[in-house]
């Protein structure tokens, strides 16, 4: 049984978003990599765990002597506005006059 266009909900992971930003949009992101790069530097030498910048944070995960992953965390503050920005997008879209 299939699910009707009206009911199927397609999500695009960030992941998907951003190589296409990069490959049909020829944007760069190597810049935004390396502010973040730079970022983190100092506190991830210093062993750091984590490191908040301009209400940003990023956790940094040792992986031996000389290499550092670095994610992002979403703060409930961010998860809350994201909420409050999620809900009123679909109430919006539920009242659009499409015809």
């Amino acid at each position: 049984m299939g699910v009707s266009a009206v009911t199927m909900r397609i999500e695009v992971t960030d992941h998907a978003l951003l190589r296409y930003i990069e490959r049909a949009h020829g944007i760069s992101l190597d810049p935004l990599r390396k502010e973040i790069e730079r970022i983190v530097r100092e506190p991830a030498l210093a062993g750091a765990s984590t490191v908040t910048v301009n209400g940003f944070t990023y956790c940094l995960v040792q992986h031996g002597s000389n290499r550092v992953t670095v994610t992002t965390v979403i703060t409930n503050e961010m998860r809350q506005k994201q909420v409050v920005k999620n809900r009123r997008n679909r109430f919006r879209g539920s009242n659009r006059n499409d015809g």
